[in-house]
């Protein structure tokens, strides 16, 4: 959801400043500007996480999911 968020606010005014420096192929690479900052949000999330991500693989179990899904 935060990574979307973040591509939906960041869009719009990368395509005016794309416009405003580079013209017609400014607006054109815009949304692959997006996307790389948005791939460094969702990276920079995953490092944060990554440490939880992990304490909760190691507790996990087969029984325990079986139990969280029944």
């Amino acid at each position: 959801m935060v990574m979307s968020v973040a591509q939906g606010v960041l869009f719009i005014p990368i395509v005016f400043l794309g416009n405003l420096w580079f013209g017609l192929p400014g607006i054109i690479w815009a949304l692959t500007v997006t996307e790389g900052i948005v791939f460094l949000v969702g990276a920079v999330m995953w490092l944060a996480s990554r440490h939880a991500i992990d304490r909760g693989l190691a507790e996990g179990s087969p029984e325990r999911a079986e139990e969280i899904l029944a």
